[in-house]
């Protein structure tokens, strides 16, 4: 991973190399593991430019379910982070909670030789994020592989799904984002 085989170019994480994913997605790994959690909406996520996301949604914990480790915040999950890139205009929607101890902090974040997974128990979660990005367009990320396994239950009849439908069904219309 340090440098590419066919161009010897320098290889290794985004952020190393000068494009931190939070730049492009607004959200970026933070941490993976076994087991899944679910996702708390946010105060901010029933108002503002990104509303359209939960129309149709009244619950407030949604993706407590799925075949990927029973939620949908799992496998691998991401953050934002302003310091990286994360656009200061970016609305956190939802941030998953109670992830189990087998989803472990990535080493890339930990501040210490040694580390030491409890201390960083509380930096463990995933974000849903929406941004407008210049010339109409925007940008929508769950922060979780395992958030296309919450899509099938109940038949398709749940808040991930109806999220999923809401921001396709946007993002195909032509009319511009307002940033």
């Amino acid at each position: 991973e340090s440098s590419f085989a066919f161009s010897g170019e320098t290889g290794g994480i985004w952020r190393d190399i000068g494009r931190p994913p939070q730049q492009q997605f607004g959200v970026g790994f933070i941490a993976e593991g076994g087991g899944a959690s679910y996702y708390r909406l946010t105060q901010n996520a029933r108002r503002g430019p990104a509303a359209f996301v939960i129309e149709g949604v009244d619950e407030e914990i949604i993706g407590n379910y799925g075949i990927l480790g029973g939620g949908a915040a799992g496998q691998e999950i991401d953050q934002s982070n302003k310091d990286y890139g994360t656009p200061g205009h970016a609305v956190v929607l939802a941030r998953s909670e109670n992830h189990s101890a087998g989803m472990l902090y990535v080493v890339e974040e930990m501040q210490s030789a040694s580390p030491i997974p409890e201390l960083y128990r509380s930096d463990t979660y995933a974000e849903i994020i929406f941004f407008e990005t210049p010339n109409g367009g925007a940008v929508f990320s769950v922060g979780s592989m395992s958030w296309c396994g919450s899509l099938s239950y109940n038949h398709y009849e749940n808040a991930i799904s109806t999220i999923t439908h809401n921001v396709l069904r946007r993002f195909c219309d032509l009319a511009p984002f307002e940033k």
